[in-house]
């Protein structure tokens, strides 16, 4: 079977979703190989760590990425279309209107120019670490690797390096294990925040820039959304029961839910290169 990234989240447009741009979204096969697991709690609730993770007592994860340029906080790229919100107020003084100046305009005063990746992963193997993970793409969508499939990562724009690979090589030049972690699943509701608009003031009506269509290869086209607030769609706030589909995501769209999770498969098969060999774990939150 072959499906590639945009094929996966054209096929939303079956569920009420718009395909995606044609232009900023080349399309590229990617072979999705059979393993172990299928798209479901029970299946994956089988796994079992490896002996190495049980035995190391001690990991560090690196949780940063474009936001960290700006310095108001996590969450900034949903958070910043919250009218009234602290960081709404924030960028709002910084930048300017978020129908004017969106995230995605954020993501090049990202530079990474004191990035250190060598260092830090000594200082973390004389702190007693035995494995690093580095996030490989937030929920902000946007990808900290040299991505086969799509513009939107960090050799094309912001910083225009290979952040994951960098800290692949340093982290395992020090003899610790590498990892990558992934939270793109749940960017689908996450950055709905975008397709709004003020309710009062002077920009009052005024279409945020994720409406622009040129910008859903990033943001992903309008579409309804789960009347449960997205704090739940997060793993760590409550555990789904294993028949259920993921948390955020309307139950009764099952299809829906299994296309978003098809399109995750996808960003770990692009990461796959950036490990560099076979492997299994990806922690997600």
């Amino acid at each position: 079977m072959k499906i590639s990234r945009r094929a996966a989240l054209g096929l939303l447009g079956t569920a009420g979703v718009a395909s995606l741009h044609s232009e900023a979204q080349p399309a590229t096969d990617v072979e999705i190989a059979k393993g172990p697991f299928q798209a479901a709690g029970d299946s994956l609730s089988a796994y079992t760590c490896p002996q190495w993770f049980r035995d190391a007592k001690f990991g560090i994860w690196a949780h940063w990425g474009p936001s960290s340029a700006i310095g108001a906080g996590d969450w900034y790229a949903r958070n910043m279309y919250m009218e009234g919100s602290r960081q709404n107020q924030y960028h709002l003084k910084a930048y300017g209107h978020p129908s004017q100046f969106g995230y995605k305009d954020t993501i090049q005063l990202w530079k990474a120019e004191l990035f250190p990746p060598k260092a830090l992963a000594r200082l973390y193997r004389e702190a007693g670490a035995k494995y690093f993970v580095s996030m490989g793409v937030h929920c902000d969508n946007f990808d900290l690797w040299n991505s086969r499939n799509r513009r939107w990562n960090s050799m094309r724009m912001g910083p225009k390096r290979d952040v994951g690979g960098e800290w692949r090589e340093a982290a395992r030049a020090e003899g610790l294990r590498f990892g990558v972690s992934e939270h793109v699943w749940g960017s689908y509701n996450w950055l709905e925040t975008n397709k709004g608009a003020d309710k009062q003031g002077h920009y009052a009506g005024v279409p945020y820039d994720g409406n622009d269509p040129a910008n859903r290869d990033l943001y992903f086209p309008p579409h309804a959304t789960s009347s449960a607030p997205v704090e739940e769609a997060i793993p760590w706030a409550a555990a789904p029961r294993a028949t259920a589909p993921p948390r955020g995501i309307p139950s009764a769209d099952a299809a829906t839910a299994t296309l978003l999770f098809k399109k995750s498969r996808l960003v770990r098969l692009d990461m796959a290169g950036l490990l560099g060999r076979p492997w299994r774990v990806v922690v997600a939150g």
